[in-house]
């Protein structure tokens, strides 16, 4: 019998059975949504590909509620409770809300090819979306009540909205079967204006905005005289096929709207570079800031429930094959074995020779050495104590050379406490240079998720495949450190060739080069003054002059640097943290991460560390070339900041 690879499905377009996508889905990832906001204003949700939009909006739609409704399964659980917080569940299990779910893909851009005015590309595109929502909506209430389309319209009954603008040609109140025929009839002949064909737009007036949609508010649609539900949910997805100029148009109308249960879902690459270079997104008045899945997780208050969220996501696909009983996360040796002993050894002998060679010809170090000494422990511990005591010295040296008397020996009192906190880097440090694997385990692949669910499951497909190859070859045993590593970095490789033939400009590459060189060096200093280094920042002032459209006319540099960071945020290569605070009370910083998958690729630690401001002028000389190890570490020494260490 042939088993699927159930990680490598990764859209929930490609899921068709809707008891298979529940039992894919992690319940977690509903907590993006806040009860209050999601009946009360209209959401935007944006990500780069794969952060989870349509998934967790396919929950709401009736085939899901229909198959969690009263499915008592275990498994369901924690899914039935979350829909219930949030009301679209009742206590005893009712469905509350009629859930929309409209895909907007689709070539949109042809109506701004027309030739027509404004006002009459305004009224194609609105008729157009209006048609579309109306026939999503009818369908939503047949898969509802479990009746037949379209013929089970015939018991739908739609009632006119009081408000004014809804034109007289449409047919409310009416039966649901009667207004889904004046919507496919208005539809067609919409795509045979878009097609050339006979038809003027004309005769669309009244579709200057998408005022017909409140015709799906709840409290407008029965079923055999009773109400559908107690509200509705309009999910948008795909807001991305548009031009900028339907996008814009599309949120002002809805906002002005003041429908609540609204969701937008849009893909980061629509984004104009302004949008994507704005720390808190656009914002209007009647919707909030637009949610940024990737940010929500980020956030040092859902981190942990990301984690959870993957280990929930990936034990549920290995349960889906009944081969695997012990989860995803058993699949993974977690720990180093003592087939490594041998390399740690060799580490520690070599680090402490080399202390002693450089450090030991004077007494100012030798009680540092001789608590080392004392320390013992395995091999692995040894290996990393004697590096972190190096770090440790070389930092020491740097500030003694002020000291008034340099060459006193050095008290030893709190030398524990330093090499804990040096550790981290250490452990880098010595894993890396003497091919011990870094990546593997669990948490380590959560950490090179980059808070992406899709990225998750690329990578984790991977090993996934391994693991059945040796279940097939009957060898099957958790995968080991070093094997996982070679699995990752292949990975990593492919991942960065994929994304070099996807973004079309090519400083893109070079910066995230030069980016990768400066992290590399500053992380590899002697002293490691600034722990591991994996992100680069600019100040908030510097972030507004990128989206000033005069400092950008000013000079073409500055405008190439707004496109590359933009085009890194939307294909997910550069990491966003809008909060960081550095420097004077107040100042903040908007902190560029290099995804966790490329520092594998650059050898790069992959937990995040510290990072660095850089000024525009430095950013844009990266645009140009990759600089050296000592071009990165030499360069304005001054200018550099750094917050955090190696978690």
């Amino acid at each position: 019998m042939a088993y699927k690879n159930f990680f490598r499905l990764k859209a929930a377009d490609f899921i068709e059975d809707d008891g298979d996508f529940l039992r894919l889905f992690g319940a977690d990832a509903l907590d993006i949504f806040d009860p209050e906001d999601m009946w009360g204003s209209m959401q935007v949700l944006r990500s780069p590909r794969g952060g989870g939009k349509t998934s967790v909006m396919r929950i709401f739609s009736p085939g899901s509620l229909n198959e969690i409704r009263g499915n008592t399964a275990d498994d369901l659980k924690p899914l039935r409770q979350k829909l219930q917080e949030l009301g679209a569940l009742s206590d005893d299990d009712g469905i509350r809300v009629l859930g929309v779910l409209v895909s907007l893909s689709g070539s949109y851009d042809v109506i701004e090819h027309l030739g027509l005015d404004e006002s009459a590309r305004d009224r194609l595109f609105f008729a157009l979306l209006t048609c579309k929502i109306m026939i999503a909506a009818l369908r939503s209430v047949c898969d509802l009540k479990r009746a037949g389309f379209p013929d089970g319209l015939e018991r739908t009954r739609v009632e006119r909205p009081s408000n004014p603008n809804i034109r007289a040609c449409i047919p409310v109140p009416c039966d649901g079967l009667t207004l889904y025929r004046w919507a496919e009839a208005l539809e067609g002949r919409i795509y045979d204006m878009l097609e050339g064909q006979q038809g003027s737009h004309k005769d669309l007036g009244g579709h200057e905005t998408l005022a017909p949609i409140h015709i799906i508010k709840a409290c407008n649609l029965y079923y055999d005289g009773e109400p559908v539900a107690e509200r509705t949910l309009l999910m948008l997805d795909n807001a991305d096929d548009f031009t900028s100029s339907q996008r814009a148009k599309l949120g002002k109308t809805l906002a002005c709207l003041r429908m609540p249960g609204m969701v937008v879902a849009e893909r980061l690459e629509s984004l104009r570079p302004e949008e994507l270079l704005s720390p808190n997104g656009t914002q209007g008045r009647e919707y909030k800031a637009p949610l940024s899945i990737g940010r929500f997780w980020r956030h040092k208050t859902h981190r942990s429930n990301f984690k959870r969220l993957l280990g929930s996501i990936s034990d549920r696909r290995v349960d889906a094959d009944p081969r695997y009983n012990k989860g995803f996360q058993g699949m993974l040796e977690s720990q180093l074995g003592r087939e490594w002993d041998t390399q740690f050894d060799l580490a520690a002998k070599r680090g402490l020779q080399r202390i002693r060679e450089r450090f030991g010809s004077t007494d100012k170090y030798g009680g540092w050495i001789d608590v080392c000494e004392r320390l013992g422990g395995t091999p692995s511990e040894r290996a990393e104590r004697w590096k972190a005591l190096e770090i440790i010295i070389e930092r020491d040296r740097k500030k003694s050379q002020q000291m008034l008397f340099p060459n006193d020996p050095v008290p030893d009192h709190d030398l524990e406490e330093k090499l804990k906190k040096v550790t981290p880097i250490s452990r880098f440090y010595i894993r890396k240079r003497h091919g011990i694997p870094n990546h593997f385990g669990f948490d380590a692949l959560a950490r090179l998720a980059s808070y992406n669910v899709y990225q998750f499951l690329d990578l984790s497909s991977d090993l996934f495949d391994e693991m059945k190859n040796s279940v097939t070859l009957g060898t099957a045993r958790p995968i080991s450190p070093k094997r996982q590593q070679k699995i990752l970095q292949d990975a990593a490789e492919r991942i960065w060739t994929d994304t070099r033939n996807t973004v079309q400009n090519r400083k893109v590459i070079t910066f995230i080069d030069g980016v990768a060189n400066f992290c590399t060096a500053k992380t590899e200093l002697p002293n490691a003054p600034y722990g591991a280094v994996t992100g680069i920042a600019i100040s908030f002032p510097d972030l507004g002059r990128l989206r000033d459209p005069d400092f950008l006319a000013s000079d073409a540099k500055y405008k190439q640097l707004a496109d590359v960071l933009s085009t890194c945020f939307a294909h997910n290569i550069l990491e966003q943290d809008p909060d960081a605070r550095q420097g004077q009370p107040g100042t903040r910083h908007l902190v560029m991460y290099i995804n966790r998958i490329y520092c594998v690729k650059y050898g790069l630690p992959t937990a995040y560390g510290g990072w660095q401001e850089r000024s525009l002028d430095e950013l844009c000389g990266l645009l140009e070339r990759a600089p050296s190890s000592q071009e990165a570490v030499t360069s304005n020494p001054q200018a550099t900041r750094v917050e955090g260490g190696l978690a």
